[in-house]
């Protein structure tokens, strides 16, 4: 129980992480749309759809995560699949990070099932850090996905310029 007679975040997430897990899982692969949900829901083979894993994994691991105070080194490193995921796909970070505020849409906020008040305070701070953590790995990441295409670019540019100095194409060896 908590101070104010209801029972802690962590006691309602122990009873009710998993059906929570389910429904944000399923929230979120929704944000791709029915054709990935539906294949979510039905493969959970990591071979046959690691994103899916990845969704799975995740959202399991960050309930887990936000059950506890962690800190943001914990953080950091649940996010980290789940952000490189998004990282690499050509959406600004509102979308890619969305799936985060969205568990708070996913909690009762009245009824037998509900979590008490100071419950759903505590895990809506605790869901504002993480969007913030979330933030900052999403940036760290595409900005590596930036620095690999701009180093690919001027592999390309090298190889181009070699080939075109090369005394079989008529190059500076003529």
């Amino acid at each position: 129980m908590d101070g104010s007679g209801g029972i802690k975040l962590e006691e309602w997430l122990a009873a009710h992480g998993e059906e929570l897990r389910r429904a944000w899982l399923e929230a979120t692969a929704a944000r791709y749309g029915d054709v990935f949900r539906h294949f979510v829901r039905r493969q959970p083979d990591p071979f046959a759809n690691p994103s899916g894993a990845i969704l799975r994994e995740g959202t399991g691991r960050l309930l887990t995560a936000l059950a506890e105070p962690a800190d943001a080194a914990v953080l950091r490193e649940v996010l980290m699949p789940m952000i490189r995921l998004k990282a690499v796909q050509d959406v600004p970070p509102s979308e890619a990070l969305a799936f985060v505020p969205l568990l708070k849409e996913l909690v009762p906020a009245d009824g037998a099932d509900a979590p008490s008040p100071a419950a759903r305070a505590e895990l809506a701070r605790r869901l504002d850090a993480l969007l913030l953590v979330a933030f900052d790995v999403f940036v760290e990441c595409r900005q590596t996905v930036y620095q690999l295409r701009v180093h690919e670019m001027q592999r390309n540019v090298a190889r181009l310029l070699q080939r075109e100095a090369s005394p079989t194409r008529g190059g500076n060896g003529r």
